[in-house]
């Protein structure tokens, strides 16, 4: 199954970020199919970056765990739709950044995968505009069209995240805070920004 990771940093720290690639580089080996990296830069210093990919640049993916404040990082395998950088998530459609991990079943076919249908359809459907999210409508769609797994959508004008499903959450350090659809490796579960962890 594809895997989501959600990483907020407080501040920019070396040995954390290296526990963030390590736990990247470990998705690797069993979500090939692709991958996606959204990095937003908290005083917009930097650029924004959207890279997709099926080729692991692991350079682009260092630079990005290293420089960004927010990433919103997708590793893709595969269950409908061909093996493409078309349908490697993230995809991005007006203000809006989609991702999914899971299975969507009768949607996507052989070339188009099951998400980034899903993903179209939010749109046919108006449960996405510009800057308006209909949340408690997509939820409803979602139970209703055999939608199984988590998804986010990002608006990056409003710079706000959506999370339907369950994931897991780990504070680094009081310094990062990581939402990811699978355990990371890490030794530190403790409080950040007045919320307590425990392992």
């Amino acid at each position: 199954m594809c895997v989501i990771m959600l990483v907020l940093k407080k501040e920019n720290n070396a040995e954390l970020n290296n526990v963030i690639k390590n736990n990247v580089f470990n998705f690797i080996t069993y979500n090939d199919d692709g991958i996606a990296i959204m990095g937003i830069s908290r005083d917009d210093k930097i650029e924004p970056l959207l890279w997709r990919g099926l080729d692991y640049d692991y350079k682009t993916i260092d630079e990005a765990i290293d420089n960004y404040d927010f990433l919103n990082i997708h590793l893709r395998q595969a269950t409908t739709g061909e093996k493409s950088t078309d349908n490697c998530h993230l995809w991005k459609r007006d203000n809006w950044v989609f991702s999914h991990n899971g299975t969507i079943f009768d949607m996507g076919n052989a070339k188009i995968c099951d998400s980034k249908d899903f993903f179209d359809t939010l749109f046919d459907k108006k449960l996405l505009k510009k800057n308006k999210i209909n949340y408690e409508a997509i939820q409803k769609y979602m139970r209703e069209s055999r939608y199984t797994g988590r998804s986010v959508i990002y608006n990056t004008e409003l710079k706000k995240a959506y999370l339907f499903g369950d994931f897991k959450t780990f504070a680094l350090n009081k310094n990062y805070l990581v939402i990811c659809s699978a355990d990371i490796e890490t030794q530190d579960y403790v409080s950040l920004f007045g919320v307590n962890f425990e392992a």
